[in-house]
């Protein structure tokens, strides 16, 4: 029976729930170069010591979904996520080993021209890795 990579993923987000019968909460996760493009529901999923990591991932479409989980510890990074052109929805903007990839800070109009102008790049937001 073949299995396509959104039910694998659908998979271990019931196990980082508390009412698992099995649970992973705790466990290193490696979601290298996942493609999350038709929606996950990591809603009330527990990430509590371990390390996942989602170097790599795409996400471009499909809603995914972190809606009442809880970050109480261990690393979830998405410092380097390959494509957030459709980021997750309801991650916190902080959480105890929460690490988000860096925002493209926002700049008016006038200070883009003052840049033009003197050629100064000081303060302008870095590219994403």
């Amino acid at each position: 029976m073949a299995c396509d990579a959104s039910t694998i993923i659908r998979l271990v987000a019931a196990h980082l729930r508390e009412s698992a019968p099995i649970s992973w909460i705790g466990a290193d996760l490696d979601f290298t170069g996942v493609v999350f493009d038709n929606g996950t529901d990591f809603t009330g999923a527990v990430f509590s010591d371990g390390r996942v990591w989602f170097g790599g991932a795409v996400f471009s479409g499909g809603r995914v979904s972190f809606n009442d989980a809880e970050f109480s510890g261990g690393q979830v990074d998405f410092t380097r996520v390959a494509d957030w052109s459709h980021p997750p929805i309801d991650l916190p903007a902080q959480a105890p080993g929460l690490d988000l990839p860096p925002q493209p800070v926002a700049r008016s109009v006038e200070e883009d021209t003052e840049q033009t102008k003197t050629g100064d790049g000081a303060g302008s937001p870095e590219p994403m890795p």
